[in-house]
């Protein structure tokens, strides 16, 4: 995701900050994490070796890494 928003300005509002989030991982990851009922997937491309590799765990995106990502953006806005 990094290399996909690189150059890509910090939206003015947590809110959008969320949206472009989402839709970015949708695009990377290529499911829909709103609606996949998936607890995580397997992306080949991601595939470089070990025991999880190229598994996507959407549960953790949903409870902790996009929530986390949103906080650090709204206290940038903020700060």
């Amino acid at each position: 995701m990094s290399e996909k928003l690189a150059g890509v300005a910090l939206p003015p509002s947590a809110g959008e900050v969320e949206r472009l989030l989402r839709a970015t991982f949708d695009r990377v990851v290529g499911v829909e994490l709103a609606i996949e009922a998936a607890p995580w997937v397997f992306r080949e491309e991601f595939a470089h070796g070990g025991l999880s590799s190229g598994s996507v765990h959407l549960d953790t995106w949903r409870a902790e890494l996009l929530p986390a990502l949103v906080d650090r953006a709204r206290a940038r806005l903020d700060g």
